[in-house]
């Protein structure tokens, strides 16, 4: 009885064998194809993202105008202070003591009624460098602003922004980091500096050091 049983399996299993067997390449095809597509991304995506990152800039710097009157004084510009920091800026990218890549851009706010101190600070380093201040947006305009930086017409540059530092974290933003800290009122010598590492937008904060009140680091 135990054999008639086991030649009724055999027989079974080699009538069926074809089918048995093509039932299981389908499936290891299709999950093969699913393993295979969730791993490796498509021509169509690498092409993508090999696009958006050609259209980044080298670096993008970020500081805020020099130091402005007290509380109460409506004065649009830079005092004493602000002017002799806005002074030493090109040491920053100049010279032995360079510590920061040199701009191949400068923007700046556009003047408004509150303030001009934006492009106060950079018009030594505008001097120094040779280059035209871009000062058409607005404070509020950060993210037409980002857009222009982004859009490849600065790819591989090093682009300098100075503006108003309530704006900076959603400037920051626009350029697509998503936790940006808040720039404190009364500092002034910080420097962000947004580069970009396969697409993707990192945010490091560094130091002038070029007032004697300066911190180092």
């Amino acid at each position: 009885m135990y054999l008639s049983m086991m030649n009724y399996c055999f027989r079974y299993s080699t009538r069926f064998a074809p089918q048995l067997l093509l039932l299981i390449g389908f499936f290891y095809s299709f999950t093969a194809g699913i393993s295979s597509s969730n791993l490796v991304p498509s021509a169509a995506a690498q092409t993508a993202t090999q696009a958006d990152s050609a259209n980044h800039p080298k670096l993008v710097i970020i500081i805020r105008h020099g130091e402005k009157p007290p509380k109460g004084d409506p004065s649009p510009d830079l005092i004493p202070a602000g002017f002799e920091r806005a002074k030493h800026l090109p040491e920053l990218f100049l010279g032995p003591s360079a510590r920061f890549p040199r701009p191949d851009a400068i923007f700046a706010t556009h003047k408004s009624a509150h303030s001009d101190r934006e492009v106060e600070t950079v018009i030594p380093l505008s001097a120094a460098l040779h280059l035209p201040i871009s000062h058409d947006f607005n404070e509020d305009d950060v993210k037409p602003l980002a857009d222009t930086i982004l859009s490849g017409a600065y790819a591989g540059k090093v682009v300098l922004i100075c503006w108003h530092h309530g704006k900076i974290p959603a400037l920051a933003q626009a350029f697509g980091i998503n936790s940006a800290p808040k720039w404190p009122d009364d500092i002034f010598n910080r420097v962000w500096e947004i580069t970009w590492v396969d697409g993707k937008p990192n945010l490091s904060i560094r130091q002038q050091a070029l007032m004697p009140s300066d911190p180092a680091n």
